[in-house]
């Protein structure tokens, strides 16, 4: 796996933001950036440039399905991982259209192992068939 230089977390929840951010910690060196959401993140992220984005969908403002292609405008090269608490088809959909990386419930990212998750998203982008594999298995 190559070294991280930045992943950014954009999400509302603070508890959820926490726990996630200390399970990313534990990982290795990571620079890890957190935002409540897509507009407080938009000035950092052209500087940043973070290999990963995991992006909320329910957000104020600007949702995470929305901001999808401003955000792959301003990080090209970002791998954007949209989570949400909820398992709404048609966002999922939506999600693959507009270029995620894939579509995680937030307590699958939290009592798998994140790490897993992270070498995934860096090693190979997936397909839309193992996108929604991943999705239904994490129940």
């Amino acid at each position: 796996m190559s070294a991280l230089n930045y992943i950014v977390i954009i999400e509302d929840d603070t508890f959820f933001a926490k726990a996630f951010i200390q399970k990313i910690s534990k990982l290795g060196e990571y620079q890890i950036k957190q935002y409540v959401s897509v507009e407080n993140s938009l000035d950092d992220l052209l500087t940043l440039q973070p290999e990963i984005i995991f992006l909320d969908h329910n957000l104020e403002g600007i949702n995470g399905v929305e901001a999808i292609p401003l955000l792959k405008e301003i990080c090209p090269n970002s791998e954007i991982v949209v989570i949400s608490s909820q398992l709404d088809i048609e966002v999922v959909k939506q999600a693959d259209e507009y270029g995620a990386t894939k579509y995680i419930r937030k307590d699958a990212l939290l009592m798998n192992n994140t790490e897993e998750f992270i070498n995934l998203y860096l090693e190979k982008p997936t397909n839309f068939q193992s996108f929604w594999l991943n999705l239904f298995k994490s129940n």
